[in-house]
Parts: C-alpha cells; structure tokens; sequence
C-alpha cells in the first residue's frame, strides 16, 4: 500500500478566490467610469450653454434692429455711413471742393545743419480774404494788393530758437515739438539751394492761414517771416480752404471733409470733386443675419444636448445622460419661454413663430426667410422686440437709452419737470416715482420697478411726457435664464458637483475595499500555505511508513 500527495498551487489557488473577491471592486470601477464619463458629458452640456449664451448677448442689442446703411452711388467721390437716428431717403450730394490745410515753403538753404539764427517765431491762425479780382499769384505762392486782409482768431502760439536750434533741422526740431498746430519737414528739391523747410498746419479749413512773425536775428526773419498782407518771405504751395458741397441742392461749407452735421444721423466722407447720390436704408442684412446667426447658435447647442440624451434608434443606443433629469430640465425651461409671446409686445410680431422661426420635430429650430423679409417689411421696427431688452417712449422727442437687470417689464409714465441742457441735469419722474437726473436724462431710481431704466430727452416742454413701456425680448430673457444654468449654484454646476462627490465616495469605498481584499488574501495566502505544510508532511510521514513496512520481514515480499 503506498501513500501519496503533491504540493499545493497556493498562488494560483488565491489568485483564483481573488477574482471571485474582486467583483465589487470591479463593479466600483465600472460605476466610477460611468460617472466620470457623466461628469464629461456636462461639461461639454457648460460649454454649449455658453457658445449659446454668447451668441444671445450678441443679439440682445437693440442697435442690431436699427441699424441703416449709407449708400453712395460713386465712393470715390463721397463715402457715408448712418446711425439708427438717420432719416431713410436718398440725397443729391455734389462736392464742389475738398477741405485743405495751407502749406508754406520757404527758401532754400545750402545745407540743414549750418547755423541761421536766433530768435522767437509766433504763429498767429487765421482767415486771408482776397479782394474781387484775385490777387493771389499761384506761380510764386504770395499775395500782392491793398485787397488782401489777414483777420487772426487770436490763437497766436510762440516757439523760442536758441542756439542749440538755429539750424534748419533745429528749427524744423523746435516748430514740431513745440505744440503749435503745425507740422515742419525738410525737403530736398535737388537745386542749388536744395533744403527746404515746409510748414503745414495740422487742421484743415479756410481759418487756419497763417501769418508768421520773427523778432531776432535776420537770416531767421529772412527764412520764416510771412505776412499774407505784408512782407512774404515763404510761398505757399497749398492754400487753407474749407469744404465746399451742395447736398440736395443747399450750399454747405465745412472746415474737414468728414461733415457729421449736415444730414442727422449720416457721416460724409469726401474724397473728390465731382457728384454722387446718398441712399439711407434700412440695414436688413445684419438683421437677417443676425436671426440667422441665433438660429444656428441653438441648433448647435440642441445637437449637443441631443447627443447626450437621447435615444439613438437607428444604433439602438441611448446617450450618456439618456435618464438624466438636468438635461431635460434645461432644455425644458428654454423651450417653454421660447414659445411664450413677449409679454407688453403689441402687433402681430410677439413670438419667434411670427417671424419664421419654428421647432421641429428633433427640437431644433428653422428660419423661413420669406416670413422673416415679410415681417421685416411690414413691422421692421418690431423685430428689436422680439429679441432684445427695448423701451418704447410714446413720445417722438423721448428716447430709450438702457436697462439694467433690475428694471421690471411694463409701462411707466414719464413727467419731466425739468428737461436739462447739455451741462445741466434734468428732473422729473417715472412711473410716478422721483428719477435720478443725468445731462439730458432720467432714470429709474433704485428701489422701484423702474430700477435702471434710462431715458433721453431730446426736447419739448415740461410736464407730462407720455409714457415707456419696457419689455424684455428672447435674446434678453434667454440670457438671463443662461445665466443661472451657467451659475456656480446653477443646475449644471449642481449636477456636476454631484457627480464628483459620487466619484470621490466611491474612491472611499474603493480604499475600504482594497485594504479588506489585501487582508482577505493574506488569510487565503496564510491559510494554504498551512494546508499546503500539512499535506507536505502528511507525504513525509507517509513515505516514511512506507519505508518501515517495506524493511519488515514478510511484509517486504507483499509489497
């Protein structure tokens, strides 16, 4: 009879129990790489929000709305540009000459470092007038006759020539820096006296001529002294000269060839003689655009969230966040105030329906551009509405200038005691309650529903105003309702935070769970290790048994 048995495989005997051990931990892992991926996912939810969000604060602007363009039929002739205050129409604008700055040259000198002299030069600015026969000679750049006055706006300005400037290059060094209104540089005519020095005032129009005086040395009179009715040492190769235009047939005379005063709201731009057409229009393009660009902002936004949510039918798989309450609830909450007429708006154009943009099936929005252009064609002056934070004034010489959160929405009475100047506040009330005066202004004080709303006056009488009603469009309200998504207590913040407290409890769970596998191991590991000794010498005793029975008389033969 023999006795036998083999050392155990300890290791792969516990690592074997392990793997059965180690499913919770497995089961924590697959948990964690849920949640992490969740926590992914709203991040990508934050920063869609927000890409949305900056795309509604683009939009919340009523100028957006009231914007016009400027026209003209030749920009090499005039180019223009309007604000929202222009009137729409077309102008007849003819540019009989452009405004200029006068330019003198004096004579010329060997070189530009020799010495000349010292003294003080005064600049005195202002209009020459020549008598009905011209007198003043284009050939040699002077004036000549008992015609010719000089009448000085008293804007007399003085430099001081020393001796570290008595040179032309000092002289030109001195004139430019010492703040005068002119301009000195030196031009090489390449004659036998070729340094030139040329003046040239920095501001255009007809009163900026000038009539220079010298006291000190002669050669530094000799160079630069110029009395246009007097003794004229320099030549003046551009003369000082306004603007000259007609618009719609009135004649208009201006210092600078941007004239801003002429048509309310329009800025001209003349570049030449010669005639053009001004046409003011409404700027639909950047309307258009900018529903456009809102539309496709949301569409983005809505595929991300979809993405994330919803079930795939066609792959039969559900996004991360398929269960997940947050989602819906942004999604929700946007959709409902989208649908929802704008409230105070009157007219036909108080939802985003009217004006072409609808929801679809999948929850994402189209644009039909023909209803848009038919809004815009009929009800321009709406479409601010729709979108954006406005006050209407019922009375033409009240404008609306800006809200703040605060500013509840509705129709405020507006009375002005006192309408201000513009050095002076003005005073009076809104919606019954004291406003606070600004140059020209009113606004809602702090503490009422009027809160932060400010209103111009740009003329009229005293006493009752009309009124302002105040609404908040879907860009407006989007905004704000972006905003508390968006909040460090917001709904994706929230969920987020969460979701990270749920990672770190499982890492806390994952730590308590490692450190009782650790033990449990070592026990299995102790444990048959300790059957493994026994069987070990359970083989030693059999084996010596085996041997003492085998050395046995008669018992030898039968084993």
């Amino acid at each position: 009879m023999a006795v036998s048995a083999s050392s155990l495989d300890v290791a792969g005997i516990v690592s074997q129990l392990m793997q059965v051990e180690q499913k919770p931990l497995v089961a924590l892992n697959t948990k964690e790489a849920n949640y992490q991926a969740k926590i992914s996912a709203f991040g990508s939810i934050k920063s869609a929000v927000a890409k949305f969000q900056t795309a509604v604060q683009s939009l919340n602007d009523p100028a957006k709305f009231n914007s016009n363009t400027a026209n003209s039929t030749d920009p090499t002739v005039m180019d223009a540009s309007a604000s929202d205050s222009a009137a729409i129409g077309s102008h007849s604008i003819e540019v009989l000459k452009l405004a200029q700055a006068q330019k003198l040259v004096a004579p010329g000198q060997s070189n530009a470092v020799s010495e000349i002299g010292v003294g003080t030069i005064s600049f005195d600015f202002g209009t020459i007038t020549d008598a009905a026969t011209p007198t003043f000679d284009a050939v040699t750049g002077k004036y000549a006759g008992p015609g010719v006055t000089f009448a000085s706006s008293n804007a007399i300005k003085t430099i001081t020539i020393d001796s570290a400037h008595n040179t032309l290059e000092g002289i030109r060094d001195a004139i430019n820096g010492g703040n005068v209104g002119i301009t000195a540089s030196i031009v090489n005519d390449g004659g036998d006296s070729p340094y030139r020095l040329v003046l040239s005032s920095i501001s255009s129009g007809k009163t900026q001529s000038l009539k220079i005086s010298v006291s000190g040395d002669a050669a530094l009179s000799n160079l630069l002294a110029n009395d246009p009715t007097g003794t004229q040492n320099m030549s003046e190769v551009a003369t000082a000269q306004n603007a000259e235009l007609k618009v719609d047939g009135v004649f208009v005379s201006k210092t600078t060839n941007t004239v801003d005063d002429v048509l309310q709201g329009v800025s001209l731009k003349l570049q030449k003689a010669g005639t053009s057409t001004l046409s003011v229009a409404r700027d639909t393009v950047t309307m258009k655009s900018s529903v456009q660009g809102f539309v496709t902002a949301f569409n983005d936004m809505n595929n991300t969230l979809n993405s994330l949510s919803a079930y795939d039918p066609a792959t039969k798989t559900a996004g991360i966040l398929q269960s997940d309450s947050s989602v819906r609830t942004i999604m929700g909450q946007m959709r409902s105030m989208m649908v929802t007429p704008i409230s105070g708006l009157t007219g036909t154009n108080t939802t985003l329906y009217s004006i072409g943009i609808k929801t679809q099936k999948d929850g994402s929005l189209s644009l039909d551009a023909n209803k848009l252009q038919n809004a815009i064609d009929t009800n321009f002056k709406d479409i601010a509405g729709i979108f954006t934070a406005l006050g209407s004034p019922s009375d033409s010489q009240i404008k609306f200038v800006s809200s703040s959160a605060n500013t509840q929405t509705g129709t405020y009475a507006i009375n002005a005691s006192n309408l201000g100047t513009a050095s002076s506040s003005a005073a009076g009330t809104i919606g019954g309650a004291t406003a606070e005066g600004g140059v020209q202004t009113l606004s809602g004080a702090i503490g009422t529903s009027a809160s932060g709303l400010q209103i111009q006056i740009l003329g009229g009488a005293t006493g009752d105003r009309g009124t302002v009603t105040f609404t908040r469009g879907y860009a407006d309200q989007l905004n704000g309702l972006l905003s508390k998504f968006l909040a460090n207590d917001g709904v994706i913040a929230s969920r987020t935070a969460g979701l990270n407290q749920s990672v770190k409890n499982i890492g806390s769970s994952r730590d308590a769970l490692n450190i009782r596998l650790a033990r449990l191991q070592a026990n299995y590991t102790k444990q048959f290790s300790a059957l493994n000794t026994m069987m070990s010498q359970m083989q030693s005793t059999s084996d010596a048994l085996t041997q003492q029975l085998a050395n046995l008389p008669g018992i030898k033969a039968s084993l």
